[in-house]
């Protein structure tokens, strides 16, 4: 499976864009430095100089300062083009990389257990805060005395909720270890911290 066609285009145009960054730098820092130049011929006394010095000397600046405006335009834009070609290039090189890489898809099979684990924390904090308050209105109502079997209910549901979430992130450990355990494997120092 080779590259498709359009990817191989928008990597022309990227090398392109590329050039055309590097035309539109170097002229812009051609256009500073002769801003400079045209900043050290202004008359002293700007005021007091005579009408065709003036006139003369605010036209340059004029024309200077339109052509370093245009540049820059030009810059944003090439930018904006860089930023939508990176896009769009960065997922036809994740298809393709997924589709004929066994590297790639093996480093995407890690990251896809990595975020799944890191999704579920927020849910096990969720349940452990759950559990807390739980157990906090089964005790105060044993401490009043009075019934507590629904309180006991809400505890052994947030328990097991906080259970099923523990599992899942176990779960989460071993594939990511059966995934990186090959000596050959370069992924095989990715660990996942441990729980507190």
């Amino acid at each position: 499976m080779d590259l498709s066609t359009a990817t191989i285009e928008h990597l022309r145009d990227e090398a392109y864009l590329f050039l055309c960054r590097e035309a539109a730098e170097k002229q812009l820092n051609a256009i500073t430095q002769e801003k400079v130049e045209i900043a050290s011929t202004r008359p002293p006394f700007f005021l007091f100089a005579k009408k065709e010095a003036r006139n003369a000397f605010t036209q340059s600046m004029r024309v200077v300062s339109d052509n370093e405006s245009a540049l820059r335009d030009r810059l944003a834009q090439i930018s904006r083009l860089e930023e939508w070609l990176r896009t769009v290039i960065r997922g036809a090189v994740v298809s393709y990389l997924s589709a004929v890489s066994p590297d790639f898809q093996k480093f995407a099979a890690i990251r896809d257990v990595l975020d799944r684990w890191e999704n579920q924390l927020p849910t096990l904090a969720e349940s452990v805060v759950a559990l807390a308050r739980e157990l906090r209105l089964l005790g105060g109502e044993a401490a009043a005395g009075r019934g507590i079997l629904r309180e006991l209910d809400g505890a052994r549901a947030a328990e097991m909720r906080m259970e099923r979430t523990l599992a899942d992130l176990d779960e989460c450990a071993a594939e990511l270890s059966a995934r990186t355990e090959a000596r050959e494997d370069v992924a095989r120092d990715v660990r996942l911290p441990a729980l507190p």
